[in-house]
């Protein structure tokens, strides 16, 4: 099996839904930066802030640098089953748990909205 040029363990088991939105982008620089939410069978709800820098690597990839990490033990009290990040302040997640839940993204990390 090949080899991931990437990898950052957020959760105890399974990944069950991601959600990725570009945060900012710089094209002149040729790098941009991204949001990756995860949900996990857990109910942790982590969120990842990631710069892509796409300029000419010696080995012909990719350079991924992690801006930020935050996570939420237990956002549910069951497996999450869905996320979506509305914009790059809001994030929505969902659960056999019955709720729909509504976050707050900020420089902070995350908060739940009322």
């Amino acid at each position: 099996p090949s080899t991931p040029f990437f990898s950052m363990p957020v959760h105890q088991s399974g990944v069950n839904t991601l959600a990725l939105s570009p945060r900012r982008e710089m094209r002149q620089m040729e790098e941009s930066v991204i949001s990756l939410a995860s949900g996990g069978d857990d109910g942790q709800l982590s969120l990842l802030h990631i710069k892509i820098d796409q300029k000419e690597q010696e080995n012909g990839g990719l350079s991924l640098q992690l801006l930020a990490h935050w996570s939420m033990p237990l956002a549910h009290s069951s497996p999450l089953t869905g996320l979506c990040l509305l914009n790059p302040t809001l994030l929505v997640s969902t659960s056999p748990d019955q709720r729909l839940c509504l976050w707050s993204v900020n420089n902070d990390g995350l908060r739940p909205l009322k």
